[in-house]
């Protein structure tokens, strides 16, 4: 099993410029490493248009691949650049400052739903990692939410796919465009759970609902 992460998000890690950039570094990774098939490839938030790409290019097999939350949009550049200009205010806001107080403003109260207590340890992951980002990692995070490409994929290949969806979440809009693309994947929607909601709630449960699909 392999997770994707982001590059800017860590001390002395490469600039973000697109999901398709991390989807090379992934690969190149898996083929210095030496491995030959992936039984799960799991992409969580952003991350998800991370394994989406990775799929697509990926020249190993891959048994499953779930889809947490990814917000597959594609948006005006207008769109995108306001975007950019939000997250920038929120990685420079969050920086220095402890999760109780990030969650008080207002996007971040939207983004952790009707119980924004179960999110503190994420805030607290953004708190850490807002310090090293930029306003060009900004941008490039704000193509990857709202700029996103759709890989063509084979119906086989589709019917390994699941795609978990928060109802209360902003990214579960973007079903519409999944179904059309990808009617033979598999769709889950979990209801009362915000941002990658079951992760964060109930992460014992969500490990051994990935265990199911392979094993």
């Amino acid at each position: 099993m392999i997770l994707p992460t982001l590059d800017s998000h860590h001390p002395g890690s490469a600039p973000l410029r697109s999901a398709g950039q991390q989807a090379e570094t992934l690969l190149d990774w898996l083929g210095r490493e030496g491995i030959g098939s992936l039984a799960l490839l799991h992409g969580t938030s952003m991350g998800a248009e991370i394994a989406l790409a990775a799929a697509a290019r990926a020249a190993v097999p891959i048994t499953r691949c779930v889809f947490d939350d990814g917000p597959f949009f594609r948006f005006p550049r207008p769109v995108r650049a306001v975007m950019a200009w939000k997250f920038w205010s929120i990685a420079r806001r969050c920086r220095g400052k402890a999760p109780q107080a990030v969650m008080q403003d207002a996007l971040p109260r939207r983004l952790s739903g009707d119980d924004p207590e179960q999110f503190r340890a994420l805030w607290g992951a953004v708190c850490e990692v807002s310090g090293y980002l930029t306003a060009e990692d900004c941008r490039a995070m704000a193509g990857i939410c709202y700029d996103g490409a759709l890989p063509a994929f084979s119906e086989e290949q589709q019917r390994r796919f699941t795609f978990l969806l928060s109802e209360g979440e902003p990214a579960h809009t973007s079903k519409k465009r999944l179904l059309r693309t990808y009617p033979a994947a598999s769709y889950i929607d979990r209801p009362g759970n915000s941002h990658c909601g079951f992760q964060v709630s109930d992460p014992e449960g969500c490990a051994a609902f990935l265990k199911t699909l392979i094993v």
